[in-house]
């Protein structure tokens, strides 16, 4: 025991800032330098006729405003990139300093969409209500860029509907930028899981990963841990569904700001995974 929470401890520099954690107070989205809070929230229905309807809790009108998806996508884009150059800070939300998930949460919030605050809950919300066939997820510091899912299809090596496809660093075609002590303790929390719950996959940790609409969604609503254990979870729920998971080559390059605190958070680490051995050990 004392061996596997030691590796645990070196297992957590594999987990990129993409696994942003919930600090329990959702902070306020800044609305603008020199612009004031409104009480108006959007609350956004699904496409209807190519247009999103957008309905404001406005005490001087009742009428519902439409705004088409484009415009809707060009105001929050412009938004966020005022904010270039701004510093990273745990938590953060304003121009003061912010966070990936931060960035993601202001800036929609420009437009009165709330998301979730953190990264693995606004993972799991989008995968639930997309409409596509295919369903991407990656980390937020862009460590693998989204074009490697077109590199993937281009080389024809997503076809099964019936299987996952994650990027593996540990894959010997794999084109990696990182320290060296990273590669090795990938080795360290492969052997942990295949100990843990004989999980024959070499890299949980990396965000990027491929799933089809027809299981996916599924998966999702079964999850209950939403720390650095996300994403061991959602193998072992492949895994007991008989979705095959398939481990392909990628591009990565550490991105250099991670927040992770070594002891505590490995030691958060190594409980979720016993609560999830306990849970699929029955």
């Amino acid at each position: 025991m004392r061996k596997l929470l030691f590796l645990s401890f070196f297992a957590l520099f594999l987990i990129s800032c993409g696994s942003t954690k919930n600090t329990g107070k959702i902070p306020e989205a800044i609305i603008g330098k020199n612009e004031t809070k409104t009480k108006n929230t959007r609350k956004v229905s699904p496409h209807r006729n190519n247009k999103i309807v957008a309905k404001r809790d406005d005490e001087n009108t009742s009428e519902a405003s439409e705004e088409s998806p484009k415009e809707i996508k060009k105001g929050i884009i412009n938004y966020a990139k005022t904010f270039q150059g701004t510093r990273y800070k745990f938590g953060g939300t304003t121009d003061a300093g912010m966070d990936c998930s931060g960035l993601v949460y202001t800036a929609f919030q420009k437009e009165n969409i709330t998301l979730p605050r953190i990264s693995r809950d606004m993972a799991k919300k989008g995968i639930l209500i997309s409409k596509s066939k295919w369903i991407l997820t990656c980390d937020l510091d862009m460590s693998v860029l989204p074009g490697q899912y077109l590199t993937w299809k281009k080389r024809k090596l997503i076809k099964d509907t019936n299987c996952a496809y994650i990027a593996s660093r540990t894959h010997k075609n794999s084109k990696i930028k990182s320290k060296f002590i990273r590669r090795r303790l990938g080795g360290i929390l492969k052997l942990i899981l295949f100990n843990f719950f004989s999980l024959k996959v070499s890299d949980t940790q990396c965000g990027f990963k491929v799933f089809h609409s027809s299981y996916i969604k599924k998966i999702f609503n079964k999850i209950r841990c939403y720390d650095y254990a996300f994403d061991v979870e959602a193998m072992l729920l492949m895994n007991k569904n008989n979705i095959k998971i398939i481990e392909l080559p990628v591009s990565w390059a550490h991105r250099p700001g991670s927040k992770v605190h070594l002891i505590k958070d490995s030691v958060k680490f190594f409980l979720d995974l016993l609560i999830l051995k306990r849970r699929f050990s029955r």
